[in-house]
């Protein structure tokens, strides 16, 4: 407490001195917001006031912090938990994916089908509809399964079980909710001799929490190899070699074959069954037979590991006789259908979102194609009101700046919008398309080139920026005007531009122009304030 001598003077004469008390403000910043899957610890600093300093962690091994993303928060001048990026934006958990954390015993030599230890398959799903089938967690709300398990009963009747290792634990806890079903538009299985294009999703409608006994599965790079001869790893709730359903799930290592080894076991038994083998599928399994994936195991794993990750190799799909010699099981090729399941999860989640939500799917690439993808379905949304416009990672009013956003791979910026496709033609369904962000000089260059072949151009401003590609292809063209340049940091998407004008949609050396949002920052609080 601070006191202040004071003496109050009235027509000149003074009437009374006294002691005016006055109180310190101490800036405090009140409780974090808590961290759905994580917590937060006190760093330094005394708790919640002026320039303490906390640290935002996720659940170990089972959720992981954004790589860009160190979970530090400071107390802010403004009474706010502020990041370094003087965001108060928390981060989001990432689920791990493909990390079980029991070791699986005898990976990579043939043992033959063996009871799995509790925790060893997390990702394993248990579908009962008419009879039994498996399953696969690829995200907080997503199970990815065969077609062919799905496509002959109501969904309505289904039920999804996660978390055991055992059947008649699994039925006797609470069966996940079913929100919709996807089986791919391709698949046509009417004779159950064509088995292409054998996968099929499942949305959940309430998010699964991960631990030791639930897990997320990688999903392959679009170009992952499937290298011949390589040991797998099949789990299911399958008939075992007595033909009787087992309580207990089961395993088994089985290698990848040799694709025209396979096709020409299939084509002796062709003349029976129209079966075929398609580039879309590969074979497992063991020319002397007696290991193999069987009736109930359809729509589970068949696994690869790299590194530390095992990923989603393929989709136990079909066969012909369970392990007789001479004869291979065949999986779906995941890696063929990863854009496929990114498009159909990012469509059923732009369709759910609720109203004053803030909700994606989210994608982390490989950066490599021998590493796992990375993908979930990320369920958590900000539920919001309309308190005017909602600042994004690294807004601070008008000194907004995505410099740091300029080294950002292009699989991290989107354009969308219901412009002309590359025929001319005006779609009915909005698209987008990745673009990455071009160097000013360069694109004002590209612009001087434009004019010196007689060709009008606007002048490139500070209020603009540029996008796209050199080699051309891939723009925003008409009827994409006023559409969005999006880019993410976080987990969050924030409005970095405004699709505004270009010279010729998609041209070799042009590129798209962009309204940079962040310079009008200031105007459009202003504007919304005044409205």
């Amino acid at each position: 407490m601070d006191w202040v001598y004071s003496t109050l003077w009235l027509l000149g004469v003074s009437v009374c001195e006294f002691w005016v008390p006055v109180s310190s403000a101490v800036i405090g910043c009140g409780e974090p917001e808590p961290l759905p899957n994580g917590g937060v610890t006190f760093i330094s600093g005394s708790q919640n006031q002026h320039l303490s300093v906390i640290k935002y962690h996720c659940n170990k091994q089972f959720y992981s912090l954004p790589e860009e993303h160190n979970g530090n928060f400071t107390c802010s001048s403004d009474g706010k938990w502020k990041d370094r990026l003087n965001s108060s934006l928390i981060p989001q958990c990432i689920p791990v994916c493909g990390r079980p954390t029991v070791n699986l015993p005898g990976f990579g030599r043939i043992l033959g089908g063996k009871p799995a230890p509790a925790g060893s398959f997390p990702w394993q799903v248990l579908l009962r509809a008419n009879g039994r089938g498996g399953g696969i967690v690829i995200g907080d709300r997503w199970i990815m399964t065969a077609a062919h398990v799905l496509d002959q009963y109501p969904w309505r009747f289904l039920r999804v079980y996660v978390g055991h290792n055992k059947v008649e634990t699994l039925t006797q806890s609470p069966p996940l909710e079913v929100a919709s079903v996807h089986i791919h538009s391709d698949y046509n299985n009417v004779d159950n001799v064509n088995y292409d294009h054998d996968i099929a999703l499942i949305h959940l409608k309430h998010p699964i929490t991960f631990n030791a006994h639930i897990m997320p599965l990688c999903l392959p790079a679009k170009d992952a190899k499937y290298p011949t001869w390589r040991n797998g790893l099949i789990s299911g709730f399958g008939l075992k070699e007595s033909d009787m359903s087992t309580n207990n799930l089961m395993y088994v290592p089985l290698p990848v074959v040799n694709q025209t080894i396979c096709r020409n076991s299939i084509d002796i038994v062709r003349k029976e069954k129209n079966l075929s083998l398609t580039d879309n599928m590969f074979c497992a399994g063991n020319f002397e037979g007696g290991k193999d994936s069987c009736m109930g195991d359809s729509g589970g794993a068949y696994v690869l590991k790299e590194g530390d990750y095992f990923w989603a190799a393929g989709i136990v799909s079909w066969g012909i006789n369970c392990g007789e010699p001479g004869k291979y099981g065949v999986y779906t090729r995941v890696a063929n259908y990863v854009d496929w399941i990114k498009k159909t999860i990012e469509e059923e989640e732009q369709k759910t979102s609720e109203k004053h939500s803030l909700c994606s799917s989210h994608y982390y690439e490989p950066s490599s194609p021998q590493q796992p993808l990375e993908m979930w379905a990320q369920s958590e949304c900000r539920q919001g009101q309309d308190k005017g416009p909602m600042l994004a990672p690294g807004i601070n009013g008008a000194s907004l700046s995505f410099s740091l956003d300029l080294s950002l791979p292009p699989s991290l910026s989107w354009v969308s919008g219901f412009g002309l496709k590359d025929d001319d033609e005006i779609p009915s369904n909005l698209r987008y398309v990745r673009i990455p962000l071009v160097d000013q000089v360069k694109c004002r260059s590209s612009i001087d080139e434009a004019r010196k072949k007689k060709r009008e151009a606007p002048d490139l401003t500070d209020g603009m920026f540029c996008a796209g590609l050199p080699e051309g292809g891939k723009d925003t063209c008409a009827g994409d005007g006023g559409g969005p340049y999006v880019l993410k940091y976080g987990g969050v998407f924030w409005a970095a531009g405004i699709a505004s004008w270009g010279i010729d949609c998609g041209e070799p050396g042009q590129y798209g122009v962009y309204t940079r949002v962040a310079n009008y920052v200031d105007w459009i609080k202003k504007t919304m304030e005044e409205n």
